[in-house]
């Protein structure tokens, strides 16, 4: 993970915050996702596992703490329609590929949502440690993920606009 840079809207400052630092690092995938409002690291194995941390006091290094693993998996519809990644540029055959691994949310029961290789939605149960894996009926075989927060404040208010 290289540093991570944020941008503080009232003081329109960017800053640099404190990561995660330690060497094995600089040998795995890492992206950053917010997790119940807290910022979090998802560290990606070669062995197809994956970390995720959590920064519990905001910009203090010795915050972050590993709260849970996630175990390997391969979805069921990379067993059932393995064409899917033969693709070129697609995963090995196990439809693994460490940096096509993201953690998209936490669910309100406690399950991680997770996608695989942009084409496999998963829910994962941290208590259990069980996978689920998600299928939407009718929908293609790749997802973009955006994670969107509902406000009842209206984007005018938002951004002070009058008019």
């Amino acid at each position: 993970m290289e540093d991570i840079i944020s941008f503080d809207l009232s003081a329109e400052e960017f800053q640099e915050l404190a990561r995660l630092d330690f060497e094995s690092l600089r040998k795995h995938t890492c992206h950053l996702v917010t997790l119940n409002g807290i910022l979090s690291a998802v560290i990606s194995y070669d062995d197809g596992t994956h970390e995720i941390w959590k920064m519990k006091d905001y910009n203090v290094k010795e915050s972050w703490s590993r709260e849970f693993v996630i175990g390997k998996y391969i979805p069921k519809i990379f067993l059932t329609f393995g064409r899917f990644c033969s693709y070129p540029g697609r995963g090995r055959i196990d439809g693994y590929r460490k940096h096509k691994f993201q953690v998209i949310c936490i669910l309100s029961n406690a399950e991680v949502l997770l996608l695989y290789e942009n084409q496999a939605l998963v829910s994962y149960n941290v208590e259990t440690g069980k996978f689920k894996d998600l299928i939407i009926k009718g929908q293609r075989f790749e997802y973009l993920s955006t994670l969107h927060t509902g406000s009842i404040l209206s984007v005018s208010a938002a951004f002070n606009m009058h008019g």
